[in-house]
This record gives structure tokens, sequence and C-alpha cells, in this order.
């Protein structure tokens, strides 16, 4: 894993922030203008969640965590950069309410996003914990 404290990104190993037992939830509306707008069920992120990240014998999938300034009115909100099942790289935002983690928006990275994911990992690196995770 490559690491560089001029880019402001850090990676993190989810479990830093989740806790076994945490449930995974959203709203109706924002998952349809998720789905309309990205391609990605928010179903299919609380599977990718249970299978990779939330069990304690899991080993977390890449991810990079991009600090979100907190707003006085506002939950705090967590960003991740990681990868999916299929091993697209995803901007992943979520908070955490009532000790459920809350999916806010869950889409594929875009230009600008994806060199700071590439910037901490490589592509083996990425390839092999697919693999491990998927192995079917």
């Amino acid at each position: 894993m490559n690491s560089s404290a001029e880019d402001g990104l850090t990676p993190v190993d989810p479990e830093l922030v989740l806790n076994f037992g945490m449930g995974v939830v959203w709203d109706g509306d924002k998952h349809e203008e998720n789905q309309r707008k990205h391609g990605y069920r928010f179903e299919s992120v609380a599977d990718w969640l249970d299978r990779t990240v939330l069990p304690l014998n899991a080993e977390p999938p890449p991810t990079v965590w991009i600090e979100q300034p907190q707003r006085d009115d506002c939950e705090k909100r967590f960003r991740w950069l990681s990868v999916d099942w299929e091993g697209h790289v995803v901007d992943f935002v979520f908070i955490i309410r009532d000790g459920d983690l809350r999916i806010i928006s869950y889409r594929r990275a875009n230009d600008r996003e994806l060199p700071l994911f590439w910037g901490h990992f490589d592509e083996a690196e990425v390839n092999d914990w697919l693999r491990r995770a998927y192995p079917n």
C-alpha cells in the first residue's frame, strides 16, 4: 500500500469505523435515486458490506478514507473509496445513526477520484484481495 500525507487521504481499516452486528439501512427514496443515477442497488451494497466489511473474520477491502468536513447542522458523514465485487473503484458515503450504518450514496468513482484510490493501492494488490474475498 502506498501512502502520502500530501494528498490528504488515509488508507483505512473499515473495522475502525464499523462494529460487528451493525445494521445496514437506507432511505427508500434515496435508494431509488441512487439506482437511477448510478446503477447500484443498496441491497447489493448491503451484501458487499455483509461479505467483506462487517464480519469479524473478513479481510476488509482496500479502502481510502476521504475526510468529510463536519457541518454544524449535519451528522458526521464518512466517505470511502474502495472496490466493489467486480473490482470497480467506488465512492461510498454513509453515516452512523442509532448504531446502524445508513447508506447515503454508492457509485463508481469518477476520473478525479480514481487517482486518489490508485495512489494508495496497486492493481495486483486489489486483484489479490478480490480473489480472496470472492473465490468463486
